[in-house]
């Protein structure tokens, strides 16, 4: 009976000690968030990809007060190397300046999330459906009216829009990721239906 009651005590004891020594054990670092899943409705823009001013039609670019065509070149978004960039000015100048690019090359999301630690701003959403992630080029950009949204709209393939507030006196000035991805949002809903 001693034998018995002396092994259930040291069993207890050693009980007690491993749970003492697995509060002090350093606990499991964070796991990096995983890319998210590209959804099963793809959408091919290799047919605007090298003319990204048709992205939208004359009709849905004036609910973005744009009234002229856009231009092809360089504009207040950083996209891959040659990709080609179409900057949208508005018909007012207190009104958002807007741009968009087709990006085949960068690696879509998967990239994107693997440079993450080297980007000032990462916010990941969805929009109509697809991931994205919000970027800028700096930490204050994002309230300084700035804002660059990366939808991957089919694999490997991002839709890159940004948008400039300029009137600081405007509500989105401070919240310009919400006009960039209905920009974006635009331009889905008019390429979905093309299939890769």
């Amino acid at each position: 009976m001693r034998v018995v009651g002396l092994a259930l005590v040291t069993l207890a004891a050693l009980v007690a000690l491993a749970a003492c020594s697995g509060n002090s054990a350093t606990p499991p670092p964070k796991p990096t968030p995983s890319v998210p899943t590209m959804v099963d409705d793809p959408i091919n823009l290799n047919n605007i990809a090298g003319k990204p001013c048709t992205m939208l039609r004359p009709d849905q670019l004036a609910q973005f007060h744009i009234l002229a065509p856009g231009t092809t070149g360089a504009g207040p978004l950083s996209t891959a190397a040659g990709v080609p960039v179409c900057t949208w000015q508005p018909s007012q100048h207190t009104e958002p300046v807007y741009a968009a690019a087709v990006d085949r090359h960068s690696g879509g999301l998967d990239a994107l999330y693997k440079r993450r630690a080297s980007l000032p701003v990462f916010q990941p959403f969805a929009e109509s459906g697809y991931p994205g992630v919000n970027t800028a080029t700096s930490k204050n950009a994002l309230a300084s009216g700035r804002c660059t949204v990366q939808i991957e709209v089919a694999a490997g393939v991002l839709l890159d829009a940004a948008v400039t507030v300029r009137d600081t006196q405007a509500p989105d000035y401070t919240d310009p990721c919400s006009d960039a991805q209905s920009f974006a949002a635009a331009i889905i809903a008019n390429s979905q239906g093309q299939q890769p």
